[in-house]
């Protein structure tokens, strides 16, 4: 898993760096966005090991109405849509 942390530009923008090799990741124009974006890899992890999990989407599935259903289809799209990229050297 990919580490990502935040640092200032000096104005009001903020930076999202990859740990590991010290590139920017992103660049956020409201500083207060950075952590979130940082945390990326992180929810991204999460996601997985929740979807993989058999009984975590069992009673995700049980919420009431169309809730849990709903959630599952929004974890297992965002796993899908958040394919990680291969930077290029």
């Amino acid at each position: 898993m990919q580490n990502w942390y935040t640092s200032e530009t000096g104005n009001h923008q903020g930076l999202v760096i990859n740990e590991s090799d010290g590139r920017n990741v992103a660049v956020v124009y409201d500083r207060a966005d950075a952590p979130l974006i940082a945390a990326a890899p992180r929810m991204r992890a999460i996601l997985k090991v929740i979807e993989s999990d058999d009984s975590a989407m069992a009673l995700l599935q049980r919420l009431t109405d169309s809730t849990g259903a709903h959630i599952c289809g929004e974890i297992r799209a965002v796993i899908s849509e958040t394919v990680p990229m291969k930077l290029e050297s």
